[in-house]
């Protein structure tokens, strides 16, 4: 990957001015599911400006913009809104408006919930508040009002100030004290709500379960200052330290939904159980507090950055709540659902399909990727470089160049090779595998034949750990694989009775014993070569095995039938040619296989 290419992966998204701050100042009335009240952007113009634009949904009416206290004119274009200047270096926009959003905030039986990542899009923040809807831009700082009616408790970002009871109504005000992206902006509000507290080293943790959840949520959350402890253990201190941390229970989309809202997540209802099988959950949306909201992803082609590390955070909580033998059962189940995907779609992670921009792609792999990276730089590099990620883009945004980088600085070496293969490229390995032990008197040596045999993606390089057992000898190694077809060899005081390749589960890979694309010709090793295909009549065939022994050697067709048995028996050590008759055999494609006790090895040829 060249220094180019990097750059402009790390290119902030263009933008007239820089926003300091966002105010939603609305009344949510949820009879006619309306809202109205007024938006609020200060910003600082990058240079001389006769307009200045924002974004609000084309559903919602504006009744008029004040720039810096004056009306404005205005021209609107779907929902790109252009405010007429001149435009002074530091501005503020009062956007006055009304309407029912069609997307970002929802009405139902339930009361209203924001929601600005949807299942349909990803950029529905302005469909219910004015903003300049991208992630590169931040606010520094953010103000609510929220006016619902009496009997609702609502749950929103950061600190509650003050709630002033009007009679029928009620206005909670709110105050956001952190940079924050639009996406995070949450209202969470409910005539249902059983809200309850609890705390963290002196900070508040706040539920809002509806009342038929209350006990479930408070079962589920016992575990969430443990949580905290433990994501700050290894990631830095929970970065919203003086506001909170809380769940607020939301029924969208069937309930299945959950999102990272800055110091409130919202959690649907399926996730509330009350026995706590949905921990991880938990702890994913968690985690997203670090990765999402604190460093946040710059632009969704980045998406990785905040849905692979928080799905990788579940692996993290799993292995610290049950070892590695817990963390290495999510690993399994996230390994099989991302192989259902790629077998329908096969993308990269960087820059994935709309449609598939939550998906187990992103997520799954995402978070082997993070895995398979801890494999190569070790734990001490692995965590240093979260925390050193952390405190260089803490409080903006990131892009993976920019991971990477803080990466390289902690490995003292160019990782490019790792990020090409597995964030800029497509698929995974597939091994083929074969070996055997050779008895030389004193000690023994061991060869393994390791083919990628993988179609529509890269030759993938990788550190693999090798396991020779023989109880009660353990032999370990670890091999750089490079190259479609390699050999390794070793020689050893015991002969293995099991070779693992990968035991401790690192690669995300397929694996199979006894299938090579190659093998060795050398004289004294295991071989089988067909030497003339395609071939029609006799088909030519070398073959050799370090030692005398039993040997078979057979003829498949292409759906593993046998088709022809070519000899069983004794053979002795070293080369054989011999030539197979197949003018009786249809046209078509045909495996040669041999087996013996040091291994099975495989050739394809065709009949013409």
């Amino acid at each position: 990957m060249t220094g180019l290419f990097l750059a402009f992966l790390s290119q902030v998204f263009p933008h007239s001015y820089d926003v300091g701050f966002y105010g939603i100042y609305l009344t949510l009335d949820p009879v006619p599911d309306t809202i109205f009240g007024m938006g609020e952007i200060k910003g600082r113009a990058i240079s001389v400006l006769d307009s200045v634009d924002f974004h609000l949904g084309s559903a919602l009416n504006i009744d008029s913009i004040r720039l810096n206290g004056s009306l404005a004119d205005f021209t609107r274009r779907d929902d790109t809104v252009w405010v007429r200047g001149p435009v002074p270096q530091d501005f503020t926009l009062e956007v006055f408006y009304h309407g029912h959003p069609t997307a970002g905030l929802y009405f139902n039986y339930w009361g209203a919930f924001s929601a600005c990542l949807s299942p349909d899009g990803v950029k529905d923040a302005h469909q219910w508040y004015p903003c300049y809807d991208h992630n590169g831009d931040k606010a520094d700082s953010a103000r609510f009002a929220y006016t619902v009616p009496k009997g609702f408790d609502l749950a929103a970002n950061g600190t509650l100030d003050s709630v002033d009871d009007q009679g029928d109504w009620k206005t909670f005000y709110w105050s956001v004290h952190y940079p924050i992206a639009n996406y995070l902006v949450a209202v969470s509000a409910s005539d249902k709500y059983a809200k309850f507290t609890d705390s963290w080293q002196g900070m508040p943790l706040w539920y809002y379960p509806f009342n038929l959840f209350e006990d479930k949520m408070r079962a589920d959350v016992q575990s969430v200052p443990d949580m905290l402890d433990y994501f700050s253990s290894v990631f830095g201190d929970y970065p919203f330290r003086s506001e909170k941390f809380g769940y607020a229970q939301s029924n969208l989309w069937g309930g299945g939904f959950a999102l990272e809202h800055q110091t409130m997540v919202a959690l649907g209802s399926y996730w509330i159980t009350g026995d706590g099988r949905h921990i991880l959950t938990y702890a994913h949306e968690l985690s997203h507090q670090w990765w999402g909201d604190w460093v946040t992803c710059q632009d969704w082609p980045h998406v990785w950055l905040n849905e692979g590390f928080a799905s990788y955070c579940e692996a993290l909580y799993a292995e610290h709540i049950g070892g590695v033998p817990k963390r290495d059962s999510v690993m399994r189940s996230f390994k099989n659902l991302y192989f259902s995907e790629d077998a329908q779609a096969r993308f990269p992670i960087y820059d994935p399909p709309a449609e598939y921009m939550w998906g187990y792609t992103v997520y799954k792999k995402g978070a082997w990727v993070l895995h398979m990276l801890r494999w190569v730089m070790g734990d001490q590099g692995f965590f240093t470089t979260l925390k050193n990620y952390r405190n260089a883009y803490g409080g903006g945004t990131a892009t993976i160049p920019d991971f990477q980088a803080e990466a390289e600085a902690v490995y003292g070496s160019s990782l490019d090779w790792f990020f090409r293969e597995w964030i800029y490229e497509a698929g995974y390995p597939e091994f083929y595998y074969n070996w055997f032990a050779r008895d030389l008197g004193d000690k023994y040596e061991v060869n393994l034949y390791l083919n990628q045999v993988q179609q529509n993606a890269p030759v993938f390089i990788m550190p693999v750990e090798i396991m020779m057992v023989h109880a009660p000898d353990t032999f370990r190694d670890t091999v750089w694989v490079n190259e479609r077809a390699e050999r390794f060899s070793w020689l050893v005081q015991f002969r293995p009775e099991t070779l693992l390749v990968d035991p401790g589960e690192w690669v995300l890979k397929k694996i199979r014993y006894m299938e090579l694309a190659e093998s060795p010709s050398e004289e004294g090793l295991l071989s089988l070569r067909v030497t003339l295909n395609p071939v029609r009549g006799d088909l030519p065939v070398s073959y050799s095995i370090p030692e005398d022994g039993e040997i078979t050697l057979r003829i498949y067709d292409v759906s593993g039938r046998l088709i022809y048995d070519v000899l069983s028996g004794y053979a002795s050590a070293g080369r054989h040619e011999l030539r197979v008759p197949v003018s009786s055999l249809s046209q078509g494609v045909y495996f040669l296989r041999m087996r013996s006790r040091w291994g099975c090895l495989t050739r394809k040829f065709t009949v013409y």
